[in-house]
């Protein structure tokens, strides 16, 4: 196999949010204090390459991380006051402190137990300032933590976010159009509530809320007909002549779409001249790229 082929291609009708895993991962940040700390939750953030370089680590650094958190026994929850916040008894095992303090004292002290914890012993040498940067990232996920149980205005929130950028994200030229788009969505967010004259404080839901709205609109759909092969959803105006037309997901019963209908949807069965079907749009889009293929339509 020639490995060095390839077929130059575009993917339109994505959101913003669907494609950049910064914007996920920010989200994500966001939404700190209904997370249970658990071991995927961190490695998410950590597999974002602006946060692990932020925090001066690699991939390598990561993969040994990765061993150094299972051996350890880290499970989920911050600390001991973690399981609290779910109707839990308190219970420091298994949490991040808990296998942050057995690295530590394994590192400083070897195996010998101390005031009941077992220290973890692969941490040695030069990777203690390998450690040192993880607990970094750690206590900086504490502080946001924190900072996220204050009331703040837009403005507030706005500089809240140009802040959690600069603390958790190493911006360079791949990226900066990323956080361009969300420091803009916090420019809107203020440029909004003084046009309406409001001042009060907004809730971290509404925030979160408004951000997942407007990030989930910003799509790359102008970016259609730039490749040599482009994919897309079948939508209105998208009835271009290609050479070859190739339809995916076609299955019985899918396409063309039949919505069931709400139960208290008094519309339903009483349709009208000008209301909308979704089965006799998907039957005309049908039409329209049959019509489109010039030599070839593959379904």
């Amino acid at each position: 196999v020639d490995r060095n082929r390839y077929i130059p291609f575009t993917i339109s009708d994505v959101s913003a949010q669907q494609e950049s895993p910064i914007l996920v991962s920010f989200l994500q940040l966001l939404n700190l204090n209904q997370s249970r700390y658990t071991r995927e939750d961190i490695f998410a953030l950590l597999e974002v390459p602006a946060i692990l370089h932020r925090f001066k680590l690699d991939q390598d650094d990561f993969v040994l991380l990765q061993k150094w958190i299972n051996e350890s026994g880290i499970r989920w929850g911050l600390n001991e006051k973690s399981a609290t916040q779910w109707a839990l008894p308190e219970l420091s095992q298994n949490s991040w402190i808990f296998g942050l303090k057995r690295m530590l004292l394994g590192y400083a002290m070897g195996d010998e137990l101390f005031a009941d914890i077992s220290p973890y012993d692969e941490v040695q040498g030069l990777q203690g300032d390998l450690l040192g940067r993880f607990i970094d990232f750690i206590d900086a996920l504490i502080t946001l933590e924190d900072d996220l149980q204050g009331n703040y205005n837009a403005t507030q929130w706005q500089a809240f976010g140009y802040q959690l950028i600069d603390q958790f994200y190493l911006e360079d030229e791949d990226n900066s159009d990323v956080f361009y788009l969300v420091r803009e969505q916090f420019d809107n967010l203020v440029s909004h509530t003084q046009q309406a004259d409001f001042s009060d404080d907004v809730s971290l839901l509404v925030l979160i809320d408004q951000l997942e709205n407007s990030l989930s609109t910003q799509s790359n759909s102008q970016r259609f007909l730039t490749g040599q092969v482009n994919f897309c959803t079948l939508m209105p105006m998208r009835s271009i002549p290609f050479k070859v037309v190739c339809l995916l997901g076609m299955n019985d019963g899918q396409y063309p779409r039949s919505i069931v209908p709400m139960g208290f949807d008094l519309m339903a069965g009483h349709r009208n001249r000008g209301d909308r079907s979704r089965r006799d749009e998907d039957r005309y889009l049908f039409l329209e790229a049959l019509l489109s293929a010039k030599d070839r339509l593959y379904i």
